[in-house]
C-alpha cells in the first residue's frame, strides 16, 4: 500500500458476546466516559434474566440465571463488545503507538496498528516480525 510494507491480520474473540463478565462491562462504558446513570439503566436490563433449556425429547430444565454475557442481535451489543475490547487492550495499544509499531502511513506520519469491530481485532504492521509480536501481545 503506497509502495510500503502491510501486513494484516484478524483475530476473532471467539464466543465473545457469551463470555463478557458484567463488571468488564461497566469498566468498559465508564472508561469511555459514559453517564453512571445511563450505564445503570443499561444494566437493569440485564438484572433477573432467567432462561430454561428444552432438549428433543421435550423435558425442560430447571431455570437458571444469566450472569454473563451481552444480548447477540441486539444493536447495541457490538459497539458495547467493541468498547470492552478497546478498554481492555488500551495498555498495550499505548505501548504500540509508543513504539512505533504498526503500519507506518509513507508520507505521513500515521501509525495505524488495530481496529477492533464487534468481536474483531483487526491488526496492522509492517513486517511479518512486527505482526507476530503484536499477535503475542495479545494473547
Amino acid at each position: 500500500v503506497w509502495g510500503a510494507p502491510l501486513i494484516v491480520a484478524q483475530a476473532d474473540v471467539k464466543a465473545a458476546h457469551d463470555w463478557v463478565q458484567r463488571n468488564r462491562h461497566i469498566d468498559a462504558l465508564l472508561w469511555k466516559g459514559i453517564d453512571p446513570a445511563l450505564i445503570a439503566a443499561f444494566h437493569n436490563g440485564y438484572v433477573g434474566v432467567r432462561s430454561t433449556l428444552e432438549i428433543p425429547d421435550g423435558s425442560v430444565s430447571a431455570p437458571f440465571d444469566i450472569n454473563r454475557g451481552l444480548r447477540q442481535g441486539d444493536p447495541e451489543s457490538s459497539h458495547h463488545f467493541s468498547d470492552i475490547l478497546k478498554h481492555v487492550m488500551n495498555d498495550t495499544v499505548c505501548t504500540w503507538q509508543r513504539e512505533g509499531i504498526g503500519f507506518k502511513v509513507p508520507g505521513n506520519n500515521v501509525c495505524i496498528n488495530h481496529t477492533c469491530i464487534a468481536d474483531n481485532i483487526i491488526l496492522f504492521a509492517s513486517s511479518p516480525q512486527q505482526m507476530s509480536d503484536m499477535l503475542s501481545d495479545l494473547s
